[in-house]
């Protein structure tokens, strides 16, 4: 028996003629071939001592990208002191790493907005819409000027510059974290935390709209100070961002103490903070009755919204009994169906997930083979 193999580049050659034989030796060979990874892979484990060396090995690397990277954040933290003393500097700063965007067209977020016309740009930007059609065609430089003619002066938002300086001072604290946790030490920011948050709501009526812009500010910044590898684990990128700043820098280390009233108190400040910030007026806003009433039904939702999360959180946490009557007051105050519901939903879960609990508390106390024992005996 015979196979036969056409060639696929010139088809006036004769077939190959493949006998039995050789067919078989070749799927052999190929057989071989695909199983040798798996036969030469040995899994093999690390021994101690070779994971001594390797953790020796990785401090040194990590020591080395410490130093290498230590005059790179010593020039950022000086840029952010500068910033977080002065509102001035704190804009000028932005407006330097604004320039610096721009005419970095490797930066894929920006090279995208300059292929854009100027009208898209200035609306990611918060600046007003329109503008020429051949912006497309002009220089890094000329897309800048235009940006910064579209952006600042009369056209930049209230308190813009103040929400800058408070995003420094935010981003400065951040860095400040990140170093040290890189270095392995364990540094309490929660005061300092706290002050840039009661800072930001004592001024929410003037930079409310202006904060919606840090979280691009915050990107743009870093890019130019050259600090995306130094993020802290702990406190989030952005002032902005209460509830994660809350949660992961304020709250869980009262939650994991269990420490009660420190934890009420905290959500207490994050309730105010949110009002503070949901309150303020925008430009957008009608100096209107309906509108203050709106206004005013949104800021109570709020507040209720988050009078429940916090009594759910301290129950969760052990304060039951108190909790569970807060969280019936609040119930009785709540408005729209739709807030009620949830909160049956939440409550209902609550009450399920600690009656199986005790029963099953009940269950691991009961010997096997004989009545429940007294747990006061």
């Amino acid at each position: 028996m015979q196979l036969f193999a056409k060639s696929t580049v010139f088809n006036s050659e004769p077939p190959i003629k493949l006998t039995m034989k050789y067919s078989k030796t070749i799927i052999l060979s190929l057989v071989a071939v695909c199983a040798l990874p798996s036969a030469v892979q040995a899994q093999e484990k690390l021994n101690d001592e070779q994971k001594t060396k390797a953790i020796e090995w990785l401090e040194q690397v990590k020591t080395s990208q410490l130093a290498a990277s230590s005059s790179r954040v010593k020039k950022a933290k000086a840029s952010l002191e500068e910033a977080a003393a002065s509102d001035t500097a704190a804009f000028n700063l932005y407006m330097d790493a604004m320039k610096a965007q721009f005419m970095n067209s490797s930066n894929n977020m920006f090279s995208n907005m300059l292929s854009r016309s100027s009208g898209s740009r200035r609306m990611m930007m918060g600046g007003p819409r329109g503008g020429s059609n051949d912006s497309k065609k002009s220089t890094p430089q000329a897309q800048f000027n235009e940006w910064k003619q579209q952006n600042t002066g009369s056209n930049m938002k209230p308190g813009f510059k103040k929400a800058i300086q408070l995003q420094c001072k935010w981003m400065l604290m951040n860095l400040k974290k990140a170093e040290q946790e890189k270095q392995g030490n364990e540094v309490d920011y929660s005061s300092s935390i706290l002050a840039c948050l009661s800072e930001m709501s004592a001024a929410a009526k003037d930079i409310n709209e202006s904060l919606m812009q840090m979280p691009m500010a915050n990107s743009v910044i870093r890019n130019y100070l050259k600090i995306n590898d130094y993020r802290s684990e702990v406190i989030p990128d952005n002032i902005i961002d209460i509830g994660g700043v809350f949660e992961r820098a304020l709250l869980e280390p009262h939650r994991k103490n269990k420490d009660i009233p420190k934890f009420r108190s905290l959500w207490d400040k994050r309730i105010a903070i949110e009002v503070a910030l949901a309150s303020a007026p925008s430009s957008n806003t009608q100096n209107t009755a309906s509108a203050k009433r709106e206004q005013e039904a949104t800021k109570a939702s709020l507040y209720v919204s988050r009078q429940w999360e916090k009594e759910r959180a301290c129950f969760q946490l052990g304060d039951e009994v108190q909790a569970l009557a807060n969280m019936q007051k609040i119930m009785t105050g709540m408005s729209t169906p739709d807030e009620k519901h949830k909160a049956i939903r939440d409550l209902e879960a609550l009450l399920t997930a600690k009656k199986n609990q005790t029963a099953q508390e009940e269950t691991n106390y009961r010997p096997s083979g004989g009545p429940g024992r007294d747990r006061n005996r």
